[in-house]
């Protein structure tokens, strides 16, 4: 069996998929055009807690938008809760 180059020997869908995959596994460090630091803030309640907790931390404002949008919950009948704000205060 006669031994492939890499540079030579890939067909077109080889050469798509290793596109796709660098694009895949580049693009998380990648920065967000116009992205800045921000503040995030985020309280909680679970069950058993007395009172809710809160704290604040530095990030990038497209990583809080995503937090916020997948991770703020609440149940009112429970008490628990979980929110996250974005930007100053």
């Amino acid at each position: 069996m006669a031994k492939r180059m890499i540079a030579t020997g890939l067909s077109p869908r080889e050469r798509a998929f290793l596109t796709l995959a660098f694009i895949g596994l580049t693009a998380p460090f990648m920065p967000v055009p116009g992205d800045h630091a921000t503040r995030i803030a985020v309280q909680f309640r679970r069950p058993g807690m007395i009172a809710a907790r809160a704290f604040d931390a530095r990030t990038e404002a497209s990583i809080c938008t995503l937090m916020r949008t997948t991770l703020s919950f609440g149940n009112p009948p429970r008490g628990i809760f979980t929110r996250i704000d974005c930007g100053p205060r």
